[in-house]
C-alpha cells in the first residue's frame, strides 16, 4: 500500500477508475480488485481507542430487547446529549468494526456519548423492524440520558447507509407528531432509498424545522446525488446542514482509514464535523474559539445557513 499510485493501479489492471468525472483512489482501487480474503486481511482500521469505555446494554423496545453499545469518552462533557447511531445495509455499513471505529472517534472528540445499535453484525433485519429498533433506542438515549452523564429530554440520532435513511424518516416522525427535533442529524454515506424512508424525503414536502445535519457521502456511492439532493433541500428551507462528497473515494472507506490517506482524511473531518455540530448548540457563543482548538487540530467549519453550499 505505500507504492505509488500508478504503480498501484497498474497492478489493479492498468488504467484508474473514473466516474461522472471523478477518479478513485489508487489504494482503494487496488484493494477493490483483491479477493475477498486477501482485500480483508489489508482492512486498515485505526487502533482500538483504549480510553474510550465500551458498554454493552439491552434496550427494550415492542419488538424485545435491542442490543447497543454505548461508547463512553474519557472526558465527558454533560451538556453534550447521546448521539443514537445506526449502521445498516452495503459499504460502509457492512463493517460493524469501521462503523464502531467513527463513533469511538466522534464521541473521543465531541466529549459526548455514543450509543451504536448493535444490528450491522447480525443479518440484516427488516427496514420495519430496524425503523422500530432504532426509533425505541433512540426514545430511550432521550429520556435516560442521565444514565449515560447526558442530559434528560435530548438526543441525536445518525446512520449509515440505510441506517442513515431510517434516522431521516425519524426527524420527519418526529415533526408529524410535534415532538422536539433531535439535536443532530448525522448521515454518513445515506442510501435514501423511498422503501427506507417511506417516500418523505421525495417531492416537495416542506422541510423547514427538521433538525440540523452533517451529510457525508463519496463520489463512487450510487446515492450521491440523492444525498447531495436532499441537503440542497434541507439548505433551501433554512435548516442548518453541512455537506462533504469525497470525490475519490468508495462508500466503505472509514473500513481503509489505516492505508487510504484519502479516507483518513475524510473520516477526521466527519468526526470534526459532526462534534463541531454538537458542541456549538450548547455552548455560549464566546466559547466557539475553545471547541475550534479542541479538534484535534482539524478545521471544523461552522455549520449554519449562511455558509456558501459546498
Amino acid at each position: 500500500m505505500s507504492l505509488p499510485p500508478p504503480v498501484l493501479r497498474l497492478l489493479a489492471g492498468g488504467a484508474g477508475v473514473h466516474h461522472n468525472g471523478r477518479t478513485l483512489d489508487a489504494r482503494l482501487q487496488y484493494l477493490g480488485g483483491l479477493a475477498p480474503n486477501k482485500a480483508a486481511a489489508g482492512l486498515g482500521l485505526p487502533d482500538h481507542d483504549g480510553a474510550v469505555i465500551r458498554e454493552r446494554l439491552a434496550v427494550e423496545s415492542q419488538a424485545g430487547p435491542v442490543a447497543v453499545t454505548a461508547l463512553r469518552p474519557p472526558r465527558q462533557d454533560p451538556d453534550l446529549p447521546v448521539l443514537v447511531f445506526l449502521a445498516l445495509g452495503g459499504g460502509l455499513a457492512s463493517n460493524a468494526a469501521a462503523c464502531e471505529s467513527l463513533c469511538a472517534a466522534i464521541a473521543r472528540s465531541a466529549r459526548a456519548v455514543v450509543v451504536c445499535l448493535d444490528q450491522s453484525a447480525e443479518a440484516e433485519p427488516r427496514l420495519a423492524d430496524a425503523h422500530a429498533a432504532l426509533r425505541a433506542v433512540y426514545d430511550w438515549a432521550r429520556a435516560n440520558g442521565p444514565s449515560l452523564g447526558a442530559p434528560a429530554g435530548d438526543a441525536a440520532i445518525g446512520g449509515a447507509a440505510l441506517g442513515a435513511a431510517l434516522a431521516a424518516r425519524i426527524t420527519h416522525d418526529l415533526r408529524a407528531s410535534g415532538e422536539p427535533q433531535p439535536a443532530l442529524l448525522l448521515l454518513v454515506s445515506p442510501n435514501l432509498d423511498p422503501t427506507a424512508t417511506d417516500g418523505l424525503l421525495e417531492g416537495g414536502l416542506d422541510l423547514a424545522g427538521l433538525a440540523p445535519a452533517v451529510i457525508a457521502t463519496t463520489g463512487f456511492d450510487a446515492a450521491c446525488a440523492t444525498a447531495e439532493a436532499y441537503a440542497r433541500r434541507l439548505r433551501a428551507a433554512g435548516v442548518s446542514c453541512h455537506f462533504r462528497c469525497y470525490d475519490s473515494l468508495t462508500e466503505g472507506f472509514i473500513a481503509f482509514t489505516g492505508v487510504a490517506p484519502a479516507a483518513a482524511r475524510a473520516a477526521r473531518e466527519i468526526v470534526t464535523l459532526a462534534a463541531h455540530a454538537l458542541q456549538s448548540r450548547y455552548v455560549p457563543a464566546g466559547t466557539e474559539a475553545m471547541i475550534l482548538l479542541r479538534n484535534d487540530d482539524e478545521l471544523a467549519a461552522r455549520v449554519d445557513r449562511t455558509q456558501a453550499f459546498h
